[in-house]
């Protein structure tokens, strides 16, 4: 039950982070982009409420207050954003529903067969996730949650031997700070730490994996055509097939996904890059805009908490740099075009 209440209180938060950080800035209402940018909003401000505490050397039950508390708040001012809206525009509830069902309606036996499928597809992939073995190896995160909530202390203990950091760890490794999160979450949560950590996280990973690249599909194929929703539903299907066949080599994209989903890098590979890449994408097809460059931010200063800032600086480097470059190719063959 208590694993229940834990994913619905993320689902939740992540939610009515999306949903504050949409209204404020005024953007259409897309459900994935709900998700992931409330996940960054949320994922972003625990790493900043630990910075302080950690360099106070403050106990780890203190953090766990503090980011519960702004929790509460978060999905407080999610439900007031939600209600104003629903006020200003003067929505009743039935055309809510109407508008929900219109959304979901599918046109052609077709097009519903194809979504069926990639539907079976996912549902195998979260169902046949548990058969995957994790690739533990010499991963210290369990250790690392268990002596943060036993010594009630934030990187004060060697996690390996138990004994206090006498010298302390390099101020890098303070930012990455998911094994805390993570601890808040196993507390609220309880059980079994393998299910927990390797099981129940990778799940949710998993599942905003699938979102960023349902919106990739909606990018590719962005017409609201009959054949258009065929292609995301044949994208999403193939995408689904290589992921569940893919884990043949320890560094492919599929492996850390599969096995290593609850690492910190792992979710840089999975959810931050290709969120990154859908985002300058979409501003090299379309137009740049604030809150745009905004969401680019939070990209930018997630990967700051999950990963070392040289493994983020390169990857998140190399993925700007590219778009950027396209951005100029394509500006630049327009004013040749132009000048013709």
């Amino acid at each position: 039950m208590k694993t229940v209440l834990m994913v619905l209180a993320v689902a939740v938060v992540c939610g009515m982070s999306g949903l504050l950080y949409r209204g404020i800035w005024k953007k259409e209402k897309d459900i994935a982009a709900f998700y992931i940018e409330g996940f960054l909003v949320f994922f972003c401000l625990a790493g900043v409420l630990a910075m302080p505490l950690i360099k106070l050397r403050a106990a780890y039950s203190v953090y766990g207050m503090v980011l519960t508390a702004c929790a509460d708040v978060v999905v407080l001012a999610g439900v007031c954003t939600a209600v104003v809206q629903v006020h200003r525009h003067k929505v009743s509830g039935q055309q809510m529903y109407r508008n929900v069902r219109d959304m979901g309606r599918l046109k052609g036996q077709k097009e519903k067969l194809l979504f069926a499928l990639a539907g079976l597809v996912f549902a195998a992939l979260v169902l046949s996730f548990f058969l995957f073995e994790p690739s533990i190896g010499a991963d210290m995160t369990a250790e690392t949650v268990f002596t943060t909530i036993q010594t009630n202390s934030m990187f004060a203990y060697n996690p390996a031997t138990g004994r206090k950091l006498e010298i302390g760890i390099y101020p890098q490794s303070k930012l990455m700070i998911l094994p805390v999160v993570y601890s808040v979450l196993y507390q609220f949560c309880g059980g079994d730490m393998q299910f927990f950590l390797y099981h129940l996280i990778p799940f949710l990973v998993v599942c905003f994996n699938y979102l960023v690249f349902w919106k990739w599909s909606t990018l590719l194929f962005p017409a609201e055509s009959e054949a258009s929703r065929e292609k995301r539903g044949m994208f999403l299907l193939f995408y689904g097939l290589l992921v569940w066949f893919g884990d043949y080599f320890s560094m492919t994209f599929s492996y850390r996904l599969l096995h290593e989903a609850w690492k910190g890098e792992t979710i840089l590979l999975v959810v931050l890059l290709p969120w990154l890449g859908y985002l300058c994408m979409d501003m090299l097809l379309h137009e740049v805009r604030a809150q745009k460059l905004c969401s680019v931010g939070l990209c930018l200063g997630a990967g700051v908490f999950l990963a070392p800032w040289k493994t983020v600086a390169v990857l998140e480097g190399m993925t700007i740099t590219f778009f950027a470059l396209m951005w100029v190719i394509r500006r630049g063959w327009r004013c040749l075009k132009q000048r013709h």
